[in-house]
């Protein structure tokens, strides 16, 4: 899908405009897009989100492929090494219930807190080698290590009234709340529950923009959830993609040559379908960095009336600062979320 829209626009540029070429983006440029997103009526533009959608995506072909290991419960967990930056693997479980999450049960069956490699011990098949990033970064204690998986039969594979209720949005909040990746440091420092862009006002007007200076699908909104100088974060976030002809994520392309009117609602018109997406980033070296293992990089998109939950797990000795970053959601998408440091 995301090959398809990469191309469609590519096209559309080059009979556009005959070209599209990306502007030099400067890290001073990368650190006050905050300041810079919005005009003096608070609408968004166009000429700044282009410099916010060009975060650092590159890759470095050094850093160890490490994981994506599917489980029991349907769930997946990404390892997302970050070697050369902030020394350290983002754990990230991907899964459709608010209360089977690999990552709390292995903290509770430990009853203390675990790292990623401990989690890949415990989750990987017998036999799999452990990625070296791990071992250097995460000693093997002396004391006696259980076998390799012993968790993987003891996962949690549903949860009884995980569904919302009639006055949650999104994941059911009992649920939701209680567990954390890891285990709690505490009482979570951020917790937002049954949110949508048209109930909370955190979440700002956004631009689906592939380079023609339009805003195509509107009204879209993000919303950033950061925490800064940190050496541990844990969250989760639930999100639905409420897919509705009153909510609809569909971006129509019509008239001569599939010219982009974003108004359009002609049928048979050209479109391509753009659900809200979650990204999990660093800030290094005066840019914000999405997560990345090799090439690929821990950027989701929530497809049509789908809901997916994912817990996440980091712990280095070298503080950062880290965010959870929403894009191009529709009014009555439906959010929770949870972090603690």
């Amino acid at each position: 899908m995301k090959n398809i829209k990469i191309i469609l626009s590519t096209v559309v540029c080059l009979l556009v405009f005959g070209a599209c070429e990306p502007e030099e983006t400067t890290p001073q440029q990368m650190v006050s897009i905050q300041e810079d997103l919005f005009d003096t009526t608070g609408t968004i533009t166009p000429q700044a989100l282009a410099i916010d959608d060009r975060i650092a995506l590159t890759t470095n072909e050094q850093l160890p492929s490490l994981a994506d290991i599917l489980l029991a419960n349907g769930n997946t967990l990404h390892f997302y090494a970050q070697e050369e930056d902030v020394s350290g693997v983002l754990v990230l479980e991907e899964g459709a219930c608010s209360g089977c999450s690999a990552l709390a049960d292995i903290e509770a069956a430990v009853g203390k807190e675990v790292n990623a490699r401990d989690i890949f011990w415990a989750i990987s098949t017998s036999g799999t080698a452990v990625p070296a990033i791990l071992d250097e970064l995460y000693p093997v204690a002396k004391t006696r290590q259980p076998a390799q998986g012993w968790m993987r039969d003891q996962l949690t594979t549903s949860v009884s009234g995980v569904q919302s209720k009639a006055a949650d949005v999104a994941c059911n909040n009992a649920s939701f709340q209680s567990s954390i990746a890891g285990g709690f440091l505490g009482s979570p420092e951020y917790v937002r529950l049954d949110k949508r862009p048209n109930n909370y006002n955190a979440f700002k007007s956004d631009c689906y923009n592939v380079g023609l200076g339009q805003c195509w699908g509107n009204p879209r909104y993000k919303l950033i959830a950061k925490f800064s100088n940190i050496k541990k974060w844990r969250g989760k976030v639930c999100t639905k993609n409420v897919e509705t002809n009153y909510n609809s994520h569909t971006i129509l392309y019509c008239g001569n040559l599939c010219s982009v009117d974003p108004d359009c609602n002609q049928p048979g018109s050209c479109s391509i379908y753009q659900g809200p997406q979650v990204s999990f980033e660093y800030y290094w070296n005066g840019k914000w960095n999405i997560m990345k293992n090799g090439s690929k990089v821990a950027l989701y998109e929530i497809q049509a009336n789908k809901t997916k939950v994912y817990n996440w797990h980091w712990s280095t000795s070298q503080k950062t600062s880290f965010r959870l970053r929403i894009r191009y959601a529709k009014p009555y998408d439906q959010f929770d979320l949870m972090m603690d440091k």
